[in-house]
């Protein structure tokens, strides 16, 4: 039997006369491994390195994927030898040192070439993939400009092993874009096209045999991942989009816990991809509604929707699941990591969260779906949240720059509120998003009082536990609190019109009368008559007086007690007479405090009337 130096010889020879390299390169390697142990063959190979280096070196860049393969490996064996690495110059460092970037800069393309090669290993080498692997990340460390620059050359090799049937290589891959998100996100338009290739012809394919061979949370979690990788991109790309998008809808529906969650932080990444600053408008403070919407691109603004096609359409599509999981009674973990993903979206609109047609369309009906789940147990976490989230979003009135912090206007602010600098809201338990809050128009008081309702309305059902009631009327009376001194900020300016004044007191009238013609009945009596009186003491506090009963702002009597037949004696009680009232009628033109007075003197004698003709 020949010596190992013998054979040694016998390998060298061959691959310098390029006869049977692969035969030799697969010898080559065995005799590697054999000498592992023995210092006396370590020592022969040590001698032969030098010369086989540059065979080796050359044959890494071959043709033939087998032999380019086999080679890598022989040569990665020498590289992570400490016997043998020592031979080998500037080669072994690479991995364990900082070269200086004026050394790495001149040949990053031969280099960049050589690690691709190395993550793509042909032979399937999991340990040259893992060494390949952290070269990208210590690149990008050291050349992230650069790095960033050609991603489309290096990131697609990491991304496709995203759907590997070896789940160590998934997490190594998934590992390393965790890592270095900042260089291929956003990502850059060669990589997006080269990703719409990739999808194309082999990806999309690939996820959908996953899918079906119940490979569920793989498949999603590369998705996600995916959808972010065609960034803006996506806009352009609809039918692949449209094609992509049946993988969520059928993980979101499944009923395992796990892959829904797992689903909700892939839907993330479509919010990456569909909600960026290229196509948010650049809101100011003082920036009206329809100043928001034409920057947007909107032809027109009507009933307060968004008429842009694209952004409307892509916020309804991000906000179809959100809703159908906030609405339903799902695990209480699902439920979590639902508002969370709803809180990365608010983030992620930026300043175009205060836009009224956004509000409509992504804040009104997650607030209302968490409301009409109620505080239970298993909600009660995220109703506090939603709550918090609401009352910032209204006080940040209080940021106005004719309101000086130490106001008492502004003593109100929640604990997750600061008012020196920017305004951020829920503080969440998994992750901090901050959001934009700006401060609001009386134009959208009517939506404050709209998300007010839904909460009041929930809670006056008679299904509802006391405490709950109790939990949800005083959170009802802290927001609408924070709404009528958002309003009064806004009456004490120059610049609001009698107008607006007008318009702001006939809606929080409205607001008061619909709430009781709505509750009354089927509702509890006591909680809710408590309840709506306290909502008018809060009014009268609230609104300064010179502004309720100033003869300039007249509204019409429009209550419905008022107006009935059956109770045309009231207006003769000792209330009435005691408040000067008693000539009052139907439709008659009154300052708010008196229509507030009415009201809050009515409301207990009208109950006590319909009690006493319910015993009849």
């Amino acid at each position: 039997m020949s010596s190992f130096s013998d054979q040694l010889h016998e390998v060298k020879l061959s691959i310098s006369l390029g006869t049977n390299k692969s035969f030799s390169y697969s010898t080559l390697l065995y005799l590697q491994e054999q000498s592992a142990n023995c210092s006396a063959s370590i020592q022969t190979l040590a001698e032969a390195t030098p010369s086989l280096i540059p065979l080796m070196a050359a044959d890494v860049q071959d043709q033939d994927e087998e032999i380019a393969g086999q080679a890598l490996k022989c040569l990665g064996f020498m590289m992570y030898h400490s016997s043998l690495s020592a031979i080998i110059s500037g080669v072994w460092c690479i991995s364990i040192q900082q070269l200086n970037e004026s050394v790495l800069v001149p040949h990053f393309d031969s280099l960049l070439q050589a690690v691709v090669h190395g993550v793509e290993n042909p032979m399937g080498s999991l340990s040259t993939t893992y060494e390949a692997i952290q070269a990208i990340m210590r690149l990008g460390v050291q050349l992230p400009e650069k790095m960033r620059g050609f991603s489309h050359v290096w990131a697609p090799s990491i991304y496709r092993r995203l759907l590997s049937s070896d789940k160590r290589e998934r997490d190594m891959s998934e590992r390393c874009l965790l890592k270095i998100r900042s260089l291929i996100l956003p990502p850059s338009l060669n990589l997006s096209k080269v990703l719409v290739k990739d999808m194309k012809q082999t990806l999309l394919t690939r996820m959908k045999d996953l899918l079906n061979h119940g490979s569920k949370v793989q498949t999603i979690r590369a998705w996600g991942w995916f959808i972010q990788l065609l960034g803006a991109y996506a806009l352009k790309n609809r039918n692949l989009i449209n094609d992509m998008l049946k993988i969520p809808e059928l993980t979101f529906l499944d009923q395992d816990p796990q892959l829904q969650i797992a689903s909700q932080v892939a839907w993330e990444g479509l919010i990456d991809a569909l909600v960026h600053p290229g196509i948010l408008p650049n809101t100011r403070n003082d920036a009206t509604e329809d100043e928001c919407f034409q920057q947007m691109g909107a032809s027109k603004i009507q009933n307060n929707e968004i008429q842009a096609n694209g952004f409307s359409k892509s916020l309804k599509l991000i906000m179809t699941p959100l809703i159908g999981i906030m609405s339903s009674k799902c695990d209480a973990s699902l439920y979590s990591s639902c508002f969370n993903t709803w809180c990365y979206l608010l983030h992620k609109l930026g300043s175009a969260v205060n836009c009224s047609s956004v509000k409509k369309l992504v804040l009104q009906p997650v607030c209302e779906a968490v409301f009409q789940n109620g505080p239970d147990h298993k909600s009660i976490s995220v109703w506090n949240l939603c709550i918090n989230l609401i009352d910032d979003l209204i006080l940040a009135k209080c940021r106005d720059a004719n309101i000086e912090p130490a106001d008492p206007e502004c003593n109100h602010l929640s604990a997750t509120t600061s008012i020196n600098g920017p305004l951020t809201s829920g503080k969440c338990p998994w992750k901090q998003y901050p959001i934009k809050w700006l401060p609001w128009e009386l134009s959208q008081l009517e939506f404050h009082l709209k998300i007010i309702y839904s909460l009041i309305n929930q809670a006056s059902k008679i299904t509802v536990s006391h405490e709950n009631r109790t939990l949800a009327y005083d959170a009802s009376l802290r927001v609408f609190r924070s709404v009528v001194k958002g309003v009064q900020i806004d009456f004490k300016k120059a610049s609001t019109t009698y107008d607006d004044i007008l318009l702001s007191l006939n809606t929080i009238l409205r607001f008061m009368k619909y709430l009781y013609d709505e509750n009354s009945d089927g509702s509890d009596k006591n909680d809710f008559q408590i309840i709506s009186l306290q909502l008018i003491e809060i009014v009268l506090e609230e609104i300064k007086p010179s502004v309720l009963g100033s003869p300039l702002y007249k509204v019409p009597l429009d209550l419905k007690y008022i107006e009935s037949q059956s109770i045309a004696d009231v207006d003769k009680s000792r209330h009435a007479k005691a408040s000067g009232m008693c000539s009052l009628t139907y439709m008659d033109m009154v300052s708010p405090a008196v229509y507030l007075t009415v009201l809050q003197l009515y409301q207990p004698i009208i109950d006590g009337i319909n009690r006493t003709l319910g015993l009849l």
